[in-house]
């Protein structure tokens, strides 16, 4: 188990760190949990900018959409959500997140979350 890193909202920005979630499943979880979250009063469909790094370094960066369940997004692409635990998640439909874009955990993974203004 990883040490919980605090999360924090900015000037429209969530900031966290990957918790875990790199396993069986490769869903992603962040440090950012559903009350933080609920600052930004994000609804179902909204978009979001999400920028992954490791140690600085830029993992990964894309736009994905906050959904309720794996059902509302194609198979094969990517989606926000609350996990089981009552973090935030993101995670490809039918997929592996962690895998496809060789994300790790721990405190040197940090997250970005801003929803996208289009």
């Amino acid at each position: 188990m990883l040490e919980r890193v605090a999360a924090r909202f900015e000037y429209g920005v969530l900031y966290g760190h990957i918790t875990g979630g790199t396993g069986r499943l490769g869903n992603i979880a962040f440090s950012i949990d559903r009350h933080l979250f609920g600052e930004v009063s994000a609804s179902y469909g909204d978009r979001f900018d999400v920028i992954i790094r490791e140690g600085g370094e830029l993992i990964w960066q894309g736009t994905v959409p906050y959904m309720k369940s794996f059902g509302d997004v194609p198979v094969g692409d990517a989606l926000l959500f609350v996990n089981s635990s009552g973090d935030m998640s993101i995670a490809i439909n039918q997929g592996s997140f962690a895998a496809t874009h060789e994300i790790g955990s721990g405190p040197e993974w940090t997250v970005e979350l801003s929803m996208t203004s289009d």
